[in-house]
């Protein structure tokens, strides 16, 4: 499944299933995005370079997935920064 087919799936998932799915992406996002030597300021900063092109281009599915996906890495720091 390209990424249009799994941004377009994920509106479609219940409220629990896009929780799941969500931290399941931003661990596979930060693993491959700390293993390739990015800073966690440096991966979140990119994300809104994402979130922003979306606008620009009226590709609101994908700003609003990658917003998601935002708050879903917020919430995890938080848990991190808690514990």
């Amino acid at each position: 499944m390209d990424s249009e087919d799994l941004i377009k799936q994920y509106f479609k998932l219940n409220a629990d299933e896009k929780d799941v799915l969500l931290g399941q992406i931003v661990r596979r996002y930060f693993d491959l995005n700390l293993n390739r030597g990015f800073s966690i300021e440096q991966i979140c900063n990119a994300i809104d370079g994402i979130i922003e092109q979306a606008n620009k281009d009226e590709n609101y599915e994908w700003s609003q997935a990658f917003l998601d996906i935002k708050l879903e890495i917020i919430k995890v720091i938080e848990k991190y920064n808690g514990l």
